[in-house]
């Protein structure tokens, strides 16, 4: 069934399908993320129940037998973390990985495709786009990426944030302690 829909290049008309067979789970997501949109229509026409009938999702919040801690840094140091990070990884062999991985018979998945990072190196390889510019299309996805991982972790009340510029682990850790209670 998945490669069925797949096969279907309308995003938006699949989006339109899914409005018409679950209206709330269709109202909840990006009517342009593929993946979820067909996701959601294989679960609903492989279960004839709504998507939306499966669970609540960020709605309930179970009690974690555990503290859960965020680390709350900020979007500018973040933004450089992240593009340091893809620094190191071209200079410890990243674009020869992902070079390795495409000449394997096989290749690489779709979803593998998609990675970050992957998918613009894939770009390199496979369109010419200059390697630098694959470099800061990855950095840029990735922090967007991040933001969003921000936007939904933000909403979760079960999480304690702890302030840090990521450099200093004695006043890191002097937080999360006084924040976990020794």
């Amino acid at each position: 069934m998945r490669a069925e829909l797949e096969e279907d290049p309308d995003t938006v008309g699949l989006h339109r399908r899914l409005e018409e067979l679950d209206p709330v789970a269709a109202a909840r997501m990006d009517s342009a993320n593929r993946r979820r949109v067909i996701r959601a229509l294989e679960v609903v026409l492989g279960s004839g129940r709504p998507f939306s009938s499966f669970g609540p999702g960020i709605d309930a919040y179970p009690t974690a037998p555990f503290p859960i801690v965020g680390l709350d840094m900020p979007r500018d140091i973040l933004g450089q973390r992240i593009a340091d990070r893809y620094d190191d990884q071209f200079l410890a062999g990243f674009v020869d990985e992902v070079r390795m991985l495409l000449d394997r018979p096989g290749g690489l998945s779709r979803t593998a495709r998609q990675a970050l990072g992957y998918r613009e190196l894939i770009d390199h390889f496979e369109n010419g786009t200059p390697l630098e510019e694959a470099k800061t299309n990855a950095v840029f996805r990735t922090r967007r990426f991040a933001r969003r991982q921000l936007r939904w972790f933000g909403r979760d009340p079960r999480i304690g944030w702890m302030p840090t510029d990521g450099t200093n682990t004695e006043i890191a850790l002097a937080s999360m302690t006084e924040l976990l209670g020794d």
